[in-house]
């Protein structure tokens, strides 16, 4: 049995997940695709 918990932001938020025994972080957003075009501008 598998259970899968995908979520944003949950390391920031600082989330307290005790059951949980596996940790993956995929960066799929690397190339700023999946961004806005405003998203992408930093000053």
């Amino acid at each position: 049995k598998f259970d899968v918990l995908v979520g944003i932001n949950l390391l920031r938020e600082g989330l307290d997940l005790p059951e949980v025994s596996l940790v993956a972080i995929l960066d799929a957003d690397k190339e700023g695709f999946l961004r806005s075009e405003t998203s992408l501008i930093q000053t």
